[in-house]
């Protein structure tokens, strides 16, 4: 049996494209309103148009005892316009009026009965949604089969298998003769089939009609030629041979079978909970595509920020960044060759004894060897790992663009590419993707200037070696201060020394000796503070900036990592907002559905209740 995905019962239950403004579906509040009160009955006829459908209700609606000319040609016209619906209600109504979708005649029938007949003509394909939810709405449903297809077709299968479940269907078997001998054939073969398709319990009444018959006895009851007399005994024949006054009845009865103009008829009742029933199972299944939807779109979410996270850390890993103390490690040995340079620097061209006439070129020798040797090749090993930030974000920003691929993000409610629950599930937000395609410019633009925001931070440190007030100017004042301090100890020994000799205070020797031992304490000391300002400049060069520049990496680095993941973290904590408003917009729906659900039980029980004592007084009856 063919289940097309468009014939499956809706029954109005998308009121709005969104869940926040969604009240009862139509179809439950029309369902609710027949079981507190009386209504029209909804008589409906349906089929192909092979099968005679049109015929059965020109048939039925034609009264032998008073034919009226005007419907007959009311009736006739209803479908010869190329525009014709395919639906179209024909109702009781003071003269004949034609619409494109509906037909007033005056019929006696219909008025007595209070009844609408809804007439469906399909073709070589099942019914639209909207004929199938008027077929679902009405009281009594009338399946015509011809005896030629049978079940045969794709749409009447289709047709059967929406309405198998409805109460109060009937399968008119439309022959050419409807006597019991010319039609036991086809009619053997359609409840074969019936039995194959369904349960014992599940299969619909079928009843033989003959549109031909009917409409030949009605022909020779009133010839449509002026000059051909009536034929009562052919009208008897075939009127009555057609069974279409036997269908004719049923129908009677089944609609009057109340005394109350004011009480829901039992066969309303009947319609109602069906309808009740069906729509509120529509909506549990919808309700479960939905919740699955949207715990779909959640996952997606929440992979994608467990993705984001994990990428972001294997960055950071790469480029060096220890995931306890957050701080992005310099190369040892390539600073234990700066520092080498520096020493070789001190021991030759900066030697102590060499300080008196180099000090004020000692600043520009050691930022020639500091521009030379501090961390260059770790410079351009950062220029180029700020090329793994980039991959960061073109990998994140293909992860972010998939998840926003997916119907539910990017498919507006009202496409009709989107099924009825896929609609009220859907997280399409106009301002959501922009503020998301924003975040993505945002971050194209921060993560334009990585290839040197990385870079920058070895550059600024190294400048801050040799720049005004840093560690080199220091060791530059300590060196002229030292110098200094032992060129007067050295003067004043040699001064003091001569001045001995002139005075002849000491003997030569004497005096020799305690100038030469004030000169040799005066190198002693400049060589002693010359040192301690070299371990000083060390200190500050290699141990303090050296840890502010692996700081500032470490910050960076976090930082680039975050750009680069900006668009997925933008799309992970807005459409998770989205995601969260739209299941809690569900969860108020599913309480207004079990709500109605709990009143029809509520109503059903009544009406049980109700019937009961009728039953006991008919049984004693």
């Amino acid at each position: 049996m063919p289940r097309p995905t468009h014939a499956l019962l809706d029954l109005d239950f998308v009121p709005t494209p969104s869940l926040a403004s969604a009240s009862p579906p139509p179809a439950l509040e029309r369902a609710i309103a027949d079981l507190e009160r009386a209504r029209k009955a909804r008589i409906a006829v349906v089929g192909d148009q092979q099968s005679g459908a049109t015929e059965l209700v020109s048939a039925l609606l034609d009264d032998p005892l008073a034919s009226n000319a005007d419907v007959t040609v009311a009736l006739e016209a209803r479908r010869l316009g190329k525009d014709a619906p395919e639906a179209i209600v024909i109702s009781d109504g003071d003269e004949s009026i034609a619409t494109s979708s509906e037909v007033k005649v005056p019929s006696a029938w219909l008025r007595e009965m209070k009844a609408d007949v809804v007439e469906v003509q399909h073709g070589d394909v099942p019914p639209l949604e909207s004929s199938f939810s008027s077929l679902h709405l009405s009281d009594i449903v009338v399946l015509v089969l011809s005896d030629s297809s049978l079940l045969s077709s794709v749409p009447a299968q289709t047709v059967l298998y929406n309405l198998h479940q409805k109460p109060n269907l009937l399968v008119a078997l439309n022959c050419p003769d409807a006597t019991p001998p010319a039609s036991a054939s086809p009619l053997r073969t359609l409840e074969h089939q019936l039995k194959t398709l369904f349960p014992a319990e599940d299969e619909p009444r079928t009843i033989v009609i003959s549109t031909k018959q009917a409409l030949a006895g009605l022909e020779a009851l009133q010839p449509s030629e002026p000059d051909q007399p009536p034929s009562y005994d052919d009208f008897q024949h075939n009127y009555l041979a057609s069974q279409i006054p036997h269908l004719h009845q049923l129908l009677t009865t089944a609609i009057t079978s109340s005394s109350s103009s004011s009480v829901p008829t039992p066969l309303q009742t009947q319609t109602a909970a069906y309808v009740l029933s069906a729509a509120l199972h529509r909506a549990a299944f919808a309700g479960a595509q939905i919740a699955d939807s949207l715990a779909s779109a959640s996952s997606a979410l929440s992979a994608l920020a467990q993705q984001t996270d994990e990428q972001c850390a294997s960055l950071r890993t790469s480029l060096g960044v220890e995931p306890a103390t957050g701080l992005m490690r310099v190369p040892k040995d390539e600073l234990a060759g700066a520092a080498k340079a520096l020493d070789e620097l001190f021991l030759t061209r900066l030697a102590w004894y060499k300080l008196p006439y180099r000090v004020d070129d000692l600043a520009a020798e050691i930022a020639l060897v500091v521009e030379r040797t501090y961390l260059p090749r770790f410079e351009d090993s950062l220029v180029f790992a700020s090329g793994k930030a980039l991959s960061l974000a073109s990998v994140l920003s293909d992860k972010t663009d998939k998840v926003l691929s997916s119907p539910l993000f990017s498919l507006s409610p009202t496409s009709e590419a989107l099924s009825p629950s896929a609609k009220l599930a859907s997280l399409y937000s106009p301002t959501l993707l922009n503020a998301i395609d924003q975040a993505s410019r945002d971050a194209s633009t921060a993560l334009s200037s990585t290839p040197t925001s990385l870079s920058s931070a070895v550059t600024h440190r190294r400048n801050q070696i040799t720049s005004p007030g840093g560690p080199v100017e220091a060791l530059q004042r300590r060196a002229q201060k030292s110098i200094l301090q032992s060129s007067t100890f050295a003067l004043s020994s040699t001064g003091f020394a001569i001045a001995s000799e002139l005075s002849h205070f000491a003997e030569l020797g004497t005096n020799f000796g305690a100038g030469l031992l004030g000169v040799t304490i005066s190198c002693w000391w400049l060589q002693r503070r010359w040192e301690k300002a070299k371990k000083r400049f060390k200190k500050d060069a290699f141990e303090r900036i050296t840890g502010g520049l692996e700081e500032d990496l470490g910050v960076r680095v976090a930082r680039v990592s975050e750009r680069a993941a900006f668009k997925a973290r933008t799309t992970v904590a807005m459409a998770g907002e989205v995601v969260k408003r739209k299941q809690g917009e569900w969860e108020k729906m599913r309480r207004q559905l079990a709500d109605i659900d709990k009143r029809r039980k509520e109503m059903e029980g009544a009406q049980d209740a109700a019937e009961r004592p009728q039953g006991k007084k008919a049984a004693r009856a």
